[in-house]
């Protein structure tokens, strides 16, 4: 792995819902001190209430000012800067399958509670739209998170990981760097 997370000041976890990037951007963040940013936590508000699109845009523009940070989600109206800043990416790039039961487990752990990556107001919830989002998220999503990556040019920083083993693997390699 030619990345090093230990070393890395501003990393981006991306990936489908359900694939486990707020639980990964918390544990990487307790690894190595930087601070979490949840963009769910950031743009949703209480109610699931969505925020006017220039009120995210200086949120996140702040964000991606700051010099120390981990974020997860993808946002694709940001993903390009954030990629572009981010000393390192990790992308979850999870089969249909594993982020459908991510969703699940979730949804069951969390039923009619906030999840501790999301805002107050904001109970764990589940619907069709939703689920469609995930079922199509490899054909419609992935192939616009990748050209973001691309156009940021951020492939050399980027770490993939395909399975939740390649996950534990890499959490064992941060923890023996730091």
């Amino acid at each position: 792995m030619s990345v090093d997370l230990g070393k890395a000041r501003r990393i981006a976890v991306i990936g489908c819902s359900g694939a486990g990037k707020s639980t990964l951007a918390a544990r990487l963040a307790a690894l190595t001190g930087l601070p979490p940013v949840h963009l769910d936590q950031e743009y949703w508000q209480s109610g699931w209430t969505e925020p006017t699109r220039d009120a995210w845009l200086d949120r996140i523009t702040a964000h991606v000012a700051d010099d120390r940070w981990i974020s997860d989600g993808n946002y694709g109206s940001s993903l390009t800067e954030r990629a572009r800043r981010a000393d390192a990416i990790v992308f979850l790039d999870f089969s249909t399958a594993t982020c459908l039961w991510g969703v699940v487990r979730r949804t069951i752990r969390y039923r009619r509670h906030r999840r501790p990556d999301m805002p107050e107001g904001c109970p764990e919830r589940w619907d069709w739209t939703f689920l469609r989002f995930v079922l199509a998220f490899r054909r419609r999503h992935r192939p616009r998170l990748l050209d973001c990556l691309a156009e940021a040019g951020a492939w050399d920083r980027t770490i993939v990981c395909r399975t939740r083993a390649d996950v534990r693997r890499l959490l064992r390699s941060v923890e023996k760097r730091i």
